[in-house]
């Protein structure tokens, strides 16, 4: 084992470990926003179903 590698593979793992934290991140935050549009569509499909007049058949 050459003295490069003392430098190269703990260089390589910094770079996988901030690689991956800030992928995971940017996943965790589209997630986030996707469930926040998620429940507000909900709600105005909710909103939109209580304000439609029922129509009663007497």
């Amino acid at each position: 084992m050459t003295g490069a590698h003392l430098f190269y593979i703990p260089i390589l793992l910094l770079v996988g470990f901030f690689g991956g934290f800030f992928a995971g991140k940017r996943a965790a935050e589209q997630e986030a926003l996707r469930e926040q549009r998620r429940k507000q569509r909900k709600e105005a499909a909710l909103k939109k179903k209580e304000a439609q007049p029922t129509s009663s058949a007497d």
